[in-house]
């Protein structure tokens, strides 16, 4: 249950910041606004899509939902698989859950906008066949927890990757009062790594997960070496004892891929008037957003 919720968690909280920036370029011609679309989906959870407006540079409006829309999931052949159902604040909820290696398509209309649809295929599970760890002290002193992670990456396709670290562990904070405050907490760790094939990716991704794919290593049993800095994980006044470790492969479509790297770098460069601007990736066709699928495969130490 521990391990379903935080998947659930990871996905909402991917969701939720998808749905909080739907702001279209400045040009000189302001464009009408946009339904903007956004799902991450996978074969463990049913159907969850969040539908919103765009707005423009110029416009103060407040970001809200759009809660009359239609919204509705087919399969490659065209045949309607249901009809979402409003939840509340522009969510729509389904009953039915994707499948793997199948092609879904999106189609969403409302009052006053331009209708909007997406294709997307489920990729496969790609599993971890085995997970090392060990610590370390650098030279600057500081504690590196290390993780070798073995996969096999199919041949006949591209593959592209999320990599993540989910913890949990009991916090200890000095109360003030000579006593110490506990709580346990949930967090995914920040990852690091120097393998060729992340570096060349710019994997690095804003919510502490690394992002690549199967360039350098396709068809190939890939040993992919990953890091952490155990002393930023917490500031908890006792060394901190892991009660789970859950390593989290994220097998993804090229889309998704794209999305998370483009937002990642929008994100990363937001409000820095020296960075050139990045548009975020979207497969949304007359719209704005992301329909994308994605597999986990989750190693628990």
């Amino acid at each position: 249950m521990l391990l379903n919720f935080k998947h659930i968690l990871l996905f909402a909280v991917i969701v939720t910041a998808m749905s909080c920036e739907k702001i279209i370029p400045f040009s000189s011609d302001i464009t009408e606004p946009k339904l903007v679309v956004n799902s991450l989906f996978n074969n463990t959870q049913r159907w969850n899509i969040h539908v919103s407006k765009s707005l423009s540079v110029i416009d103060n409006a407040e970001l809200t939902g759009v809660e009359n829309a239609s919204v509705i999931i087919s399969d490659s052949a065209g045949n309607i698989i249901e009809t979402l159902l409003h939840d509340s604040g522009g969510f729509y909820a389904g009953g039915t859950i994707p499948q793997t290696n199948k092609t879904y398509r999106i189609d969403v209309s409302a009052n006053n906008f331009t209708s909007v649809y997406a294709l997307e295929t489920l990729p496969k599970n790609i599993a971890i066949l085995a997970v090392d760890t060990f610590s370390i002290i650098n030279s600057d002193n500081e504690k590196e927890l290390h993780f070798d992670i073995e996969f096999i990456d199919p041949s006949e396709e591209t593959n592209y990757y999320i990599l993540g670290v989910d913890v949990g562990f009991w916090e200890f904070k000095d109360s003030g009062t000579g006593f110490l405050d506990s709580s346990f907490k949930d967090t995914t760790i920040t990852l690091y790594s120097n393998d060729q094939a992340i570096n060349n990716n710019e994997g690095k991704n804003i919510d502490g997960t690394i992002l690549f794919e199967d360039l350098l290593f396709n068809g190939q049993n890939k040993n992919l070496s990953v890091y952490s800095y155990i002393q930023y994980i917490s500031p908890s006044v006792l060394p901190i004892t892991f009660d789970y470790i859950n390593v989290n492969l994220f097998n993804v479509s090229q889309a998704t891929y794209l999305y998370k790297k483009t937002y990642s770098i929008h994100q990363n460069t937001s409000g820095n008037p020296f960075a050139q601007a990045v548009q975020v990736y979207s497969n949304i066709t007359n719209g704005f957003g992301i329909f994308g699928g994605a597999q986990i495969d989750t190693f628990s130490l």
